[in-house]
């Protein structure tokens, strides 16, 4: 969010609203994982920048072996050529 930015009548930084958004998030996600968690320990994690970069940048500080992304579109050329994918196969440490 741009540093100037406000909110008539409430007294949050764009950091604090940035917060308790992600907190929103996560908590939800969270949700999602309990019915699989039980039998696989899932960690659920929301990072806040731009996507392609965060999954990188997680998969290089915890080691991941694998991710599992999310198709933003309906049609096949688009799945494979969205822009996340594609900064994502350029520029991932490991194969994809």
């Amino acid at each position: 969010m741009p540093p100037n930015t406000t909110l008539i009548g409430h007294d949050l930084s764009p950091d604090d609203l940035q917060t308790k958004i992600g907190a929103v998030y996560q908590q939800r996600l969270e949700e999602l994982v309990i019915p699989w968690n039980k039998n696989i320990g899932i960690q659920a994690k929301v990072l806040i920048d731009i996507p392609f970069l965060e999954i990188i940048r997680e998969v290089l500080r915890d080691r991941h072996n694998l991710v599992i992304k999310m198709v933003e579109s309906s049609e096949l050329l688009d799945r494979i050529f969205d822009s996340d994918n594609i900064h994502l196969l350029r520029k991932y440490p490991c194969p994809v």
